[in-house]
């Protein structure tokens, strides 16, 4: 089947939705948008397959695994697109995603393992796999996960890049937390163009979260032992990680963090209650 649009084109389509003067009302963005959709409609299936797989690998492993799916917003693509000049639209690998959030570490590297045996993730020859380790090598910021790419679809020329994260549950409750203060706060923490205080916060935790995953069975826990093992291996863990837990509560008590995260998920409560309350279909 011939695709609708070259490489070039979705290339050229790409470069022209970042042009800083063009006229949001013109033929030119008009045909570069058109182009846009069809790249990322093109995704859909692909995404299908890619979480088909990612359920059956990691059921067997973790039976409390929870999935998720989404195609990149058109305003987050063009948005990447702006932040990283040199990337190119068509060889943007994150437009279809999918995320497994695992129990523990450990499940989540079995998870993994298995992913790599299957020959939707090797290139080059079956030699060469696309991921990144951000539990190794948090980001700057503090973010914790693995990402790796697969390229899906039925047919030869409909395979698309498609990337499955995968992370533990206390990994999840970081990242969530962070877009949830981006989006009450208004700023970009995710982008790495927050205020310093939150930022500070957020990579602290992103330390003391990892220094709790090094606890056998720690997510089997109740909050009483949890506490309890953690305070003891914090203690054993040297000044860095001591100086980021107290930093940690200092910024919480400087920023009222608490009480914060409080009122935003009363807010996020109310507003799921008028959403299942509500009479209409369609996006919200």
């Amino acid at each position: 089947m011939t695709p609708k649009y070259s490489g070039k084109q979705i290339i050229k389509a790409g470069e022209a939705l970042i042009k800083e003067n063009i006229d949001l009302n013109g033929n030119e963005f008009e045909a570069a948008f058109d182009v846009l959709s069809y790249w990322r409609f093109s995704h859909e299936k692909p995404l299908e397959e890619a979480i088909s797989l990612l359920e059956q690998v990691a059921s067997k492993i973790d039976r409390h695994a929870i999935f998720a799916k989404r195609l990149k917003r058109y305003i987050s693509i063009v948005t990447k697109l702006k932040r990283f000049p040199d990337m190119k639209l068509k060889n943007m690998q994150d437009i279809g995603g999918c995320r497994a959030i695992i129990s523990n570490p450990k499940k989540l590297q079995q998870v993994i393992r298995e992913l790599k045996k299957r020959p939707e993730f090797k290139t080059n020859g079956h030699k060469r796999i696309k991921f990144k380790d951000y539990i190794k090598k948090p980001k700057d910021d503090g973010y914790r996960g693995y990402h790796i790419i697969g390229k899906f679809g039925t047919r030869t020329d409909s395979k698309r890049n498609i990337e499955l994260q995968i992370r533990t549950q206390l990994q999840h409750d970081w990242a969530t937390t962070l877009e949830i203060v981006d989006l009450f706060t208004g700023q970009a923490l995710k982008s790495n163009q927050g205020e310093k205080n939150w930022e500070a916060f957020f990579k602290g935790v992103s330390e003391q979260f990892a220094l709790m995953e090094e606890i056998h069975l720690f997510d089997t826990f109740d909050k009483g032992r949890k506490n309890i093992e953690y305070i003891n291996l914090l203690k054993s863990s040297g000044a860095n990680l001591i100086n980021s837990c107290k930093t940690v509560q200092n910024q919480a008590r400087k920023l009222n963090i608490v009480k914060k995260l409080d009122a935003y998920a009363h807010s996020l409560k109310i507003l799921d209650k008028k959403i299942d309350d509500a009479s209409f279909d369609g996006y919200v």
